[in-house]
């Protein structure tokens, strides 16, 4: 049980299945088993989803989804979550995101003063201004891929993609200060309402090159920056049967963490430097050093699988100190394997398509000789740590 802040004050929840799972692990205790169910059939009318749904007539809630948010096609997703109701996708194409504003403005005003509808109808323009953030967030991404494209070999299917790209750059662009203008504009709105059901299908489509060891790994950028849907898709994987990982930096608060942790068969955690003093003279990482390290040893106190991913840079991190630290990390959360990612110039030209400077313009890739010999050096280290010398 809990609670999250939400407009106008709280929202109480319950995970029965958590209740559920207590139940079954203490069947010796018959009071405390009974004193859990009496809680779960509490919780079952108190928390906030169910009260808000019995404030609905029973025509309006013929209308509402199931609970199941993450699998439902026609979930507006946070629409439902704040103001439990359903998109009506006619009148989003035919007013548009600002045309939808001006609509639920001029409800919210003509709603009694501190009512239920006025706060419903606050929900909705929260919700409004999360799309409107989404969408500026996807042109500039769109942007930023069309620039990269440009820096590929030229070919047909390079300029197709950039191309592509800059048409999304546009609708999206066109989509926030009016209506679809045609087909491109409203798929692009109607795929901002994307949910974990239809990744989900994406996902489903390689189950036969997984094999026994393969699965979905999320990566980025940070998945963390997105915890919520982040842990939606791991559930569903989960519960399709697929094997989980995720990549990460570390640098997030550990409740973002605690939302995936247990939906995770592997993590593959980045280890890049190991003193805030460097990371601060560098300026090759930014974060704080102490949080990634509070995050890396909570995982390993709840022994998930960790991976440590160490990027090996020449004349930055490719030092006896650094490779011991990783070493004594390793050994301290019980880490039995190390990865070294040895540094390679390749996106070089990529800032200079953008005309950016690069900030280690003419450090050379490593040869394999060279990452060889990093590898055996840490190789020794974690040995000697784990006394197996």
């Amino acid at each position: 049980m809990g609670f999250s802040s939400q407009i106008g004050g709280f929202l109480y929840y319950c995970h029965e299945e958590k209740i559920e799972e207590e139940i079954q692990k203490s069947r010796e205790n018959p009071e405390y088993c009974q004193r859990l169910l009496e809680m779960k059939e509490f919780w079952k009318k108190e928390d906030c989803k169910t009260r808000l749904r019995d404030r609905y007539s029973k025509t309006m809630q013929l209308a509402l989804p199931t609970d199941d948010w993450e699998g439902e096609k026609a979930v507006a997703y946070p629409l439902y979550r704040i103001a439990g109701g359903i998109l009506d996708f006619h009148k989003l194409l035919a007013l548009g995101l600002p045309g939808l504003y001006v609509l639920i403005e001029e409800k919210k005003k003509t709603a009694p003063a501190d009512s239920e509808a006025e706060g419903v109808y606050a929900g909705m323009l929260l919700c409004l201004d999360t799309l409107k953030e989404v969408i500026g967030l996807y042109r500039e991404r769109a942007g930023q891929r069309a620039q990269e494209i440009l820096g590929r070999k030229d070919s047909e299917e390079n300029r197709a993609a950039y191309r592509r790209m800059k048409a999304v750059e546009g609708a999206m662009a066109s989509i926030l200060t009016k209506k679809p203008a045609h087909l491109l504009e409203a798929v692009e709105l109607f795929w901002m309402y994307v949910l974990v059901s239809e990744v989900l299908e994406e996902i489903k489509k390689d189950c036969p090159y997984y094999g026994t060891e393969g699965g979905v790994t999320l990566s980025g950028g940070e998945p963390f920056l997105q915890a919520d849907f982040a842990a939606a898709l791991l559930k569903e994987c989960k519960k399709a049967g697929i094997s989980t990982c995720v990549e990460t930096a570390g640098f997030v608060p550990w409740e973002a963490f605690e939302k995936v942790y247990g939906l995770t068969d592997l993590f593959l955690f980045d280890y890049k430097l190991d003193s805030q003093e460097e990371m601060d003279r560098y300026r090759y990482t930014g974060g704080k050093l102490e949080t990634i390290l509070d995050n890396l040893e909570c995982l390993a106190a709840l022994e998930k699988e960790i991976i440590l991913r160490c990027p090996v840079i020449p004349g930055v991190n490719d030092t006896d100190g650094h490779f011991r630290a990783i070493a004594r990390l390793a050994k301290k959360c019980r880490i039995r394997r190390a990865e070294l990612m040895p540094y390679h110039s390749w996106g070089e030209p990529k800032w200079e398509q953008v005309g950016r400077p690069y900030g280690l313009s003419g450090l050379k890739t490593m040869t394999q000789q060279e990452a060889d010999a990093c590898r055996a050096r840490l190789d020794d280290l974690m040995k000697t740590e784990n006394g197996e010398e």
